[in-house]
């Protein structure tokens, strides 16, 4: 007799009693069948990743310079059977919530310390200048006790470097005045290229100008050109009927002579 217990993809169950010794009794996100009367008996774990601000303060670098940091990190109980069998060792017997709770406490501190011991590792030009590699250096030196302690470190990212004695300011101001510097010749570049770009768009503009202007000039020529012609061809035909009808009068006047003539003989 018995019945099947299940959980969600986040969970994990730990089934312990009669023939449930080792990882044999570990499910995550499935079911299990469980013994009735009290034989086997089952506990649940969330897989959830909590998030962590790792705050450590006044610590001293290599160099005895004081620091201040603020990591943030994501830790989760481990999906493996094994670390799983050691998540249950250490933090099953109580309520779901306060086993939520004992996890978030123990990984807090274990990350806090190792963050201290990075920064104890390390100068503080290192440290502000390559936080990428403290980050990896917290990382690499904090999952192997994280394992022992059935959990898994899913990120960690140093968020925040700061000093109470002004030395991590001292240190960014020249690095602060060159970026200042390259943005301000960026921008006078920018400035200088957007000149350049406006006038040779007022040249590209004069140009198409003066092009349509020369077109409508010499549109206009040939227009006045094919005027004249016409004009020519126009005084020529008007010349050449003036004197047609000029040579036809004399014609005619010249018959009219003659026949005035003839006339004049037959009365004579």
């Amino acid at each position: 007799m018995g019945n099947f217990q299940t959980c969600g993809p986040n969970e994990a169950m730990i089934k312990s009693g009669v023939c449930a010794d080792g990882t044999d009794g570990i499910t995550v996100g499935g079911r299990t069948f469980c013994l009735a009367f009290g034989l086997q008996f089952v506990q649940k774990i969330s897989l959830n990743t909590i998030t962590l601000e790792i705050s450590s303060q006044n610590v001293n670098s290599q160099r005895g310079v004081p620091v201040c940091a603020v990591g943030i990190a994501q830790i989760k109980v481990g999906n493996t059977k094994e670390l799983l069998r050691i998540s249950s060792q250490l933090y099953l017997g109580k309520k779901l919530s306060d086993a939520a709770m004992m996890v978030e406490q123990v990984a807090k501190e274990t990350m806090e310390g190792h963050q201290r011991a990075i920064i104890g590792n390390m100068t503080v030009e290192e440290m502000f200048r390559d936080k990428r590699k403290f980050s990896e250096e917290v990382t690499k030196t904090a999952n192997i006790d994280m394992m022992k302690l059935g959990l898994q470190i899913v990120s960690y990212t140093v968020k925040q470097l700061y000093d109470n004695n002004g030395y991590l300011r001292a240190l960014g101001e020249p690095e602060i005045a060159q970026t200042q510097s390259r943005q301000r010749i960026a921008e006078a570049q920018n400035r200088m290229e957007a000149d350049v770009k406006k006038a040779e768009a007022n040249q590209l503009e004069k140009v198409a100008q003066y092009e349509a202007d020369l077109q409508m000039v010499e549109a206009n020529l040939v227009l006045e050109l094919r005027k004249a012609k016409n004009q020519k061809e126009i005084g020529k035909q008007t010349a050449t009927a003036d004197l047609a009808t000029r040579l036809q009068d004399a014609l005619t006047r010249q018959e009219v002579i003659e026949q005035e003539m003839q006339i004049k003989v037959i009365e004579r």
